[in-house]
Order: C-alpha cells, then structure tokens, then sequence
C-alpha cells in the first residue's frame, strides 16, 4: 500500500519522522540524566521504532530515488534544534541561584522558603558593610520566578548569579563502585574499609542525588562500612580527628577543596601526591606548588 503513496509525500514523512525521533532522543537524554529509568526506556523503545521505520524507506527506495535522502538528513537537523529548544522548555536541570542582599536577606528567604524552595543563608561582609549570601536550589524554568519573588521583596537587588551542577546517574555510580571496592581491599589489608560519602545535600538538589546512587551502590557491598556527611561537617572533622576517616568520595568541586585542605594537614600541596585513576590506565604526579 506504501508504494501507493506519492514520492514526494513520502519524502515529507521521513522528514516528520526524523524530526520526532531525534527530538524525542533528545528529551530520552534528559530523562536517563534525571534516572527516571521506565520513562526513558519508554522513549527509547518508540524513537527506534520511529527511526527504523525512516531509514528503512530510503535505504529501500534509495536506488529509484535517492533524493529521499536529504529529506531524511533535514529532518534530523530540524530534529536537533527542535529538541534544544524542548530541553529549554522543560529545563529540568538543576541550578543553583546565589542571592546576595544587604538588607531584605532574611525575608527573602522566608519568602521563598515559603513557596518550597531548597535553600541556605549565609552571613558575610563586602567592603560596603554586612550581606546575606542565598543559595536557591531550583529547576532552569523556575529560576526567573526566583529572581522575580527576590527582587520584589528587596527592589534594590541587582547582584544575582546562577551556577549549575550537572550530576549522572552514570559518573556517581562509577565513582561510588570505585571507592567501594577500594575500602574493601584497604579492610582486607588491616585498614578501617569505610567510605564517606561527602555532599550537601540538605542544600544541592544535584548532590542528594549523588548521596541517593552512593547508598544504592553500598548496598551491594554489605562488608563496607558507609556513612554520609556535609561538606562543612567533613572539613571540621577532617581538621580536628582526620583519622576516623578511610576512603571519601564526592564530587569534583568538594573533592578539589577537601584535597588542599588535607594536603595542608601534612606540610601543604608540594607534599600531596595525586593520582588520575580510570578503568584502564592510572597517571601518577605531585600536586601543586612542587
């Protein structure tokens, strides 16, 4: 019945299709960074359904008319900027805003503690008197409506900025496996074999994720003894007692900083050694200032 149709007509489906099927891997993409695991198999399932059907009509007719095949390369360009600008509509990452207030800082963030934001407040001092420092935790749609509700309890604010953490499902559970089994091997040789799980959690929407995969993973190594802690409660305790600690694992930004801190407990950085560890290769060298 297909061969019924109209060349041109055909032509204009795979083009629809393509532009489907890429936008839809797109939005399948978002999905499995979230770990929303039956969506994304559900997607995954219907877009290779939809490119099958695509690509078998112009390596099918590609003989007779071979100009199918632009219609099939169009449609994955539209694809791709259609599915950027889906990804922008849905902007399910995280983003941390940084609020900064020398005098409605507190009731902005009872304003937007109140309408269900994850935040935290900090006291500080610029060189024009004291501040409050608000960290909003917040999906990219709702950042606007953050800045909006801050500015409209202090009309004054001008100095927002946004930052954003992007975590996987993929590098926290590799990570987390590394340290695992690395704390296994240090209990079979007479070390304590615990592994800290290092985040914030109470404030990073992007880290209680990190801590909910690091506590998946442990799960599966019952001998290993795990715990979780904030960042600023580690650096505390890495600086009074840093021997209750074995292994820790956390993400970069926190490991950067929790790494000079205790290279400064032996002598500073030029006596810190450092170690680039994958799967299948290790690169070994001194840290800074060496």
């Amino acid at each position: 019945m297909i061969d019924t149709i109209p060349v041109w007509l055909v032509g204009v489906a795979i083009f629809v299709l393509r532009i489907i099927d890429v936008s839809m891997g797109t939005v399948r993409t978002i999905f499995v960074v979230e770990g929303r695991t039956k969506t994304a198999m559900v997607l995954g399932f219907f877009e290779v359904l939809i490119w099958v059907t695509a690509i078998a009509q112009v390596v099918g007719r590609f003989d007779d008319t071979p100009w199918l095949a632009p219609f099939y390369a169009g449609g994955f360009a539209t694809g791709v900027g259609l599915g950027m600008l889906i990804e922008r509509q849905l902007a399910l990452k995280l983003y941390v805003v940084r609020i900064l207030s020398s005098t409605h800082g507190r009731q902005i963030a009872e304003t937007l503690r109140g309408e269900g934001h994850v935040l935290a407040t900090f006291a500080g001092e610029t060189n024009t008197g004291p501040v409050n420092l608000i960290y909003v935790s917040a999906r990219g749609k709702r950042i606007r409506d953050v800045v909006d509700r801050a500015r409209a309890v202090d009309p004054g604010l001008a100095r927002v900025a946004v930052d954003r953490m992007d975590i996987t499902r993929k590098g926290s559970e590799r990570v987390a496996d590394f340290a695992l089994k690395l704390a296994e091997r240090r209990k079979r040789e007479g070390r304590p074999g615990r592994v800290t799980c290092v985040d914030k959690a109470n404030v990073l929407a992007s880290t209680a994720f990190f801590r909910k995969v690091f506590n998946q993973r442990a799960a599966h190594h019952p001998e290993v003894i795990t715990e979780c802690m904030y960042v600023d409660a580690a650096s505390l305790n890495l600086v009074r007692s840093p021997w209750r600690f074995d292994v820790l694992v956390t993400e970069n930004m926190f490991g950067d900083i929790l790494s000079d801190l205790c290279a400064g407990l032996v002598g500073g950085m030029g006596l810190a050694p450092s170690g680039d560890i994958g799967d299948n290769h290790a690169l070994f060298q001194p840290c800074h200032d060496t």
